[in-house]
């Protein structure tokens, strides 16, 4: 507070500026080190989010944002204690309840994880609960809660039936529980709203050998192999077995 209190006069002095006018130049910083951060400019997004800070020390959305810093940074420690100051000004923000969330998993604290997600979900006036839906499924992957992660990647396809990171989750759940017909249908869905990546490659390429649909799975087997995805993990393993066969 004494340090906002000694911004605040120091541009008052110079303009008589009202504390709307502070909070948006907080704002601009936060969005400029939210910029570098997103281009791995860390040192600079943590100038920027501590001058935003300096500017205004209640903006929750600035602590969230050093917090998501700290936690790249590996300085859990400080990506904690962010998180939390952010959570006692806005306790109602989905967005952070998501991200701390995500961090207590990340730390091996599943259940208390998935109270932060509950609480994201709780907000009736969130927009994008398919978000802290697939992360609570994730989590409870994670931790092996194979029944809890289905009942939340199908809660998030309720939210938004097109949300592709649940509908991969959901091919390969049902892929490992011999699901296969299912799996396929997950994975069409998927397709129809998103392009391959190496997992869905070869998560196609162990369908289609379940199915045995020989014509699909060289499909599968011929994009793996090509750019971009030719140096992936997912590649060297197609290579290794079709070499040990």
């Amino acid at each position: 507070m004494i340090l906002l209190l000694v911004v605040v006069m120091g541009i008052s002095s110079c303009g008589e500026q009202p504390i709307k006018d502070i909070h948006k130049a907080a704002e601009k910083r936060l969005q400029l080190g939210i910029e570098y951060m997103r281009f791995g400019y860390n040192e600079m997004a943590m100038d920027r989010l501590q001058k935003a800070l300096e500017l205004d020390e209640n903006y929750a959305d600035v602590y969230n944002a050093l917090a998501v810093l700290y936690e790249r940074l590996e300085q859990n420690d400080e990506a904690k204690i962010h998180y939390q100051k952010a959570l006692v000004i806005e306790p109602q923000n989905s967005d952070i309840q998501n991200n701390y969330g995500q961090f207590l998993c990340q730390q091996g604290q599943g259940e208390e994880a998935d109270k932060h997600f509950q609480l994201a979900i709780k907000n009736s006036l969130y927009k994008t609960l398919e978000i802290p839906y697939t992360n609570a499924g994730k989590c409870a992957l994670r931790n092996k809660q194979f029944k809890r992660a289905e009942d939340y990647f199908q809660k998030a396809l309720q939210a938004n039936p097109q949300f592709t990171l649940a509908l991969y989750h959901l091919a390969q759940l049902d892929y490992d529980n011999k699901n296969y017909v299912k799996a396929q249908d997950y994975l069409n869905r998927y397709l129809k709203n998103e392009v391959h990546t190496p997992k869905t490659l070869w998560l196609g390429v162990r369908i289609a050998q379940a199915l045995n649909d020989s014509k699909t799975e060289a499909n599968y087997k011929r994009l793996l192999r090509s750019a971009p995805y030719q140096d992936s993990e997912e590649a060297k393993l197609l290579e290794r077995l079709d070499n040990d066969e």
